[in-house]
């Protein structure tokens, strides 16, 4: 949970389960007093970018593992980190566990990168 400009943020991992497999992507709920909260409508907020990261059906794995979302403050004062429990879209398949990355200027839109 983070405070932004006029608000907390709470990030989560949402999960769809698709064709018996588990749809893993990032959400996020605000609050203005930390008791009462509402879902963001651009929900998911945060999904895996193919060009980096193996996505449901990509491969042999049981999810698309995208979750436990940690978001902090750039220590340059140029917006918001988001590190993610992730998998690579490359590498053995029992071998592509990875800290997943996306970059936010408002915590509203994010760019994922590697």
């Amino acid at each position: 949970m983070v405070r932004g400009r006029d608000r907390w943020w709470l990030f989560y991992t949402g999960v769809t389960i698709v064709n018996g497999r588990f749809l893993q992507t990032i959400g996020a709920a605000t609050s203005s007093d930390l008791e009462v909260w509402d879902k963001q409508p651009a929900s998911p907020l945060v999904s895996a970018d193919p060009h980096w990261y193996e996505r449901l059906g990509g491969g042999r794995w049981h999810e698309e593992a995208w979750r436990v979302p940690w978001v902090f403050a750039d220590p340059e004062g140029d917006g918001w980190h988001m590190r993610i429990t992730a998998r690579a879209n490359h590498g053995p398949h029992d071998d592509r566990g990875v800290i997943g990355h996306a970059r936010s200027r408002d915590l509203r839109r994010w760019e994922v990168g590697p």
